[in-house]
């Protein structure tokens, strides 16, 4: 329900998921493309096979236990222990999108309307529309640095409104919304008796005010959803979770048990071995992001001063979402840099806002100067004409 009239021309619902897109760019992409499309560091699979390799070594029986009652008892009380909560504000899940799904469920019935952020991650709304939910958007405004505007959250909040979606540090743009914004959202919810889920997977990224920043410690109305799939680069454990005050909970524990039964027993065991050694994890995190990050920030902040994208660069985390100042079409433009330049970026019409892309990490990290240049270089010769 977007009111701004100046913003609507940016808007830009893809006819295709991002993860169709994906895919079919993927399969067309000949190996000497390098893709500019990753939304976390590479897995970090000698990490991985040191920690299963201490675990079998230690007995790892000792974290293989049922998932059927309540969970991974050992992962749910290493995350209680992380956000300093009781087990009873846990829940365990098959990966962040499943815990979007179950708070849908929870505590929305098909027909009632969902508010989620624009730009977006496009699971927020498909994962509503599956629902039966009706789509209402609030917009990230880039040339505000993709912060919140409380007035405007408020003032597309309908009477069917049931939950407000949103995402910290925001996905596409990498933007942390720090706590005073936060408690700001939780009063315009508080006013309409809203819930307000925040979708944190690369909060982590933040790791100096992390602890300090995830929402369910800073309101009751607010619920957090995290996984392992962005900060760990270990999207195939298929674990996620849900954070949220012990009233939240009950209907989410309640909905979770009629319809949560994706969970693996095996899967969590070896979650939770990785998060008994999450701070090395975390150090091999900071070191992927410190090697990168000078490099996206020296190349995007080219454009920015040649006045080609908007100045806003995120501080934290390894995914940019350069804004356009003379691209309205950003999927033609992603078609042509595939084309002329050979390294493919992701449409800002994926994440519902054209005129910009999603930069991130390339597979093959070795190439990412040299595909960080020919984005540069592209986007140049085609602002020119």
């Amino acid at each position: 329900m977007i009111q701004d009239e100046a913003s609507e021309g940016r808007r830009c619902g893809s006819s295709q998921t991002y993860v169709e897109w994906l895919r079919r760019t993927m399969r067309r992409a000949s190996p000497d493309h390098v893709q500019l499309v990753g939304s976390s560091f590479s897995e970090p699979v000698e990490l991985l096979e040191q920690t299963l390799r201490q675990g079998l070594e230690d007995g790892m029986l000792r974290t293989y236990e049922s998932v059927f009652l309540d969970g991974n008892r050992t992962l749910n009380g290493l995350l209680a222990d992380y956000y300093e909560v009781g087990r009873d504000r846990v829940l365990s899940t098959t990966g962040a999108s499943r815990a979007l799904s179950l708070v849908y469920g929870a505590f929305a019935q098909p027909g009632e309307r969902v508010l989620i952020e624009r730009p977006c991650h496009d699971l927020f709304e498909v994962l509503a529309r599956d629902r039966g939910l009706v789509v209402d958007n609030f917009l990230r405004r880039p040339d505000e640095g993709f912060e919140i505007d409380p007035e405007e959250l408020e003032r597309n909040i309908t009477p069917q409104t049931r939950l407000v979606v949103l995402s910290n540090l925001h996905n596409p743009s990498g933007k942390l919304l720090d706590r005073k914004a936060l408690a700001l959202i939780a009063e315009v919810a508080d006013r309409h008796s809203l819930l307000v889920v925040v979708d944190e997977v690369y909060l982590g990224y933040a790791r100096d005010v992390e602890k300090s920043l995830w929402a369910a410690g800073i309101a009751d109305n607010l619920i957090t959803v995290n996984s392992l799939t962005k900060t760990h680069a270990l999207s195939s454990l298929r674990c996620g979770w849900i954070i949220a005050a012990p009233e939240v909970m009950a209907p989410l524990r309640k909905y979770s048990a009629l319809h949560e039964f994706g969970v693996s027993k095996l899967a969590h065991a070896v979650v939770a071995l990785v998060l008994m050694e999450n701070e090395r994890y975390a150090r091999h995190r900071q070191r992927a992001v410190a090697r990168v990050k000078p490099l996206f920030d020296h190349y995007m902040g080219r454009l920015a001063d040649r006045g080609l994208i908007l100045p806003f660069l995120p501080g934290h985390g390894c995914i940019y979402f350069p804004v356009f100042t003379g691209i309205d079409n950003s999927m033609e433009f992603s078609r042509w840099l595939e084309h002329h330049k050979k390294v493919v970026v992701s449409p800002g019409e994926c994440f519902g806002y054209a005129g910009a892309v999603r930069v991130g990490m390339p597979e093959r990290i070795g190439q990412l100067e040299q595909a960080l240049e020919a984005f540069c270089s592209g986007v140049e010769e085609y602002s020119a004409g």
